[in-house]
């Protein structure tokens, strides 16, 4: 979402990676955006867990690798309710919340996204369990969008594990929101007393991403454990043992090698906790550190109450997927006006290189404001952008009114809101 990130070419996929050991077949169960896949074979597996890897000739070894990887260790009582379930046997279900790197965005095909890759580690490690993987990734967006959308597209699948990720998304400058989000995203998963919670901090290309240290906030505030993969690359990067193009598809996003890399810090950590032998006593979950605010974000949809459409002429409503509704418009002069009594509204609006179209925003009758569909620096596949329309202490009505300001598209992807 920051100008210093790329976001996905390709639209969201919500799937569901079934996992028997080490087998894979991948059974498609929701879908955010585009069609589902067929089902595809895994590649050829040992049935070892995996104990080192070469990239460029650099070994990365679990003795001696994973150690930098660990910005915490956590408190580890939650992730032994997950190995105790999955050496049970049976199913157990692990859920990914990120941006484009967790939806594999340049990965030569899903058998070598990170997240198929950990499940299949996963499965070697716990060979009596069924391992499911929720992959929700979703190019281009940030925690606050995460923080909407995961009761939908992840919590509603009863994950026994959680893995989230928005180090490269997030914007650093806006301190309240990346913190406040993923606070959001760590509190709304900790009212399940069995769920645990992972943060990853992945990086870009030049190694400059801002959002480790205030996701590492939110983190260690509540005993999370957190694995950094920019720990663990950027020295060997700076130090030239390792060319960026070894593990890097463009900028941002990871190839073939560098997914292998993320799974394997992430399957140590996990074999690790095993190894050790050592569960923690359970930790109440502390007050907020920064705000509450998004613990219960969502998306307007059908049968919202916080959120109402009061009228709208010439916009056309669209309902898409988990009955979210999106609004389009497609001649100047259209308006539509919304109520709300939630705290917070931020509108997604459609990013294109192919419009230039503009819509005014006028909040309880105050001087209005314009936003472009124009993707500045943007790439052929377009994108949105998240524009907060308010933020209140507390919830108070406010009218909310689009104006279409040209004969061409603009559409509202989403309303998001916090009550």
């Amino acid at each position: 979402m920051t100008g210093r990130t790329h976001p996905s070419r390709l639209p969201c996929k919500t799937f569901r990676n079934v996992m028997h050991g080490a087998a894979v077949a991948i059974v498609f169960t929701l879908c955010s955006c585009g069609t589902p896949s067929q089902p595809i074979s895994p590649p050829a597996a040992s049935a070892e867990l995996d104990t080192s890897i070469a990239i460029n000739g650099v070994i990365f070894r679990n003795d001696t690798s994973i150690a930098r990887s660990v910005a915490s260790r956590g408190n580890n009582h939650r992730l032994w309710k997950f190995i105790e379930k999955a050496r049970a046997g049976g199913t157990v279900r692990v859920g990914f919340l990120g941006g484009s790197i967790t939806g594999g965005v340049m990965a030569t095909d899903r058998r070598h996204y990170f997240s198929t890759l950990f499940c299949g580690y996963a499965g070697k490690l716990f060979p009596n369990a069924t391992i499911e993987q929720i992959n929700a990734g979703w190019g281009g967006t940030n925690s606050r969008f995460g923080a909407s959308r995961q009761e939908d597209e992840v919590l509603a699948n009863d994950p026994d594990l959680m893995f989230a990720e928005f180090a490269v998304n997030d914007d650093s400058r806006d301190t309240f929101t990346t913190t406040a989000s993923m606070e959001g995203i760590v509190r709304r998963c900790l009212r399940n007393p069995d769920l645990p919670v992972i943060l990853i901090f992945l990086m870009n290309q030049a190694g400059d991403t801002a959002n480790q240290h205030l996701h590492s906030l939110i983190g260690n505030h509540y005993g999370l454990p957190l694995i950094s993969y920019l720990d663990e690359c950027r020295p060997l990067i700076s130090s030239g043992a390792i060319p960026v193009d070894s593990i890097f598809f463009d900028s941002v996003h990871p190839n073939n090698r560098g997914h292998r890399l993320i799974a394997f810090l992430l399957s140590c950590f996990l074999a690790n906790t095993v190894a050790e032998n050592s569960p923690d006593q359970a930790l109440p979950v502390p007050s907020p550190l920064v705000s509450d605010l998004y613990e219960n974000a969502g998306i307007h949809k059908t049968g919202d109450t916080l959120v109402k459409v009061l009228s709208d002429t010439g916009w056309t409503i669209i309902a898409g997927d988990y009955g979210r509704f999106s609004y389009q418009s497609l001649q100047a002069g259209n308006v539509i006006e919304f109520a709300s009594t939630a705290r917070e509204i931020t509108a997604g609006y459609q990013l294109s290189l192919h419009t230039s179209s503009r819509a005014r925003i006028t909040i309880d009758g105050s001087a209005p404001d314009t936003l472009s569909s124009y993707f500045v620096n943007g790439w052929e596949g377009g994108g949105m952008k998240l524009r907060r329309m308010y933020l209140d202490s507390a919830a108070a009505p406010h009218n909310i009114r689009f104006t279409s300001m040209d004969d061409d598209t603009f559409r509202i992807d989403f309303i998001l809101y916090a009550p």
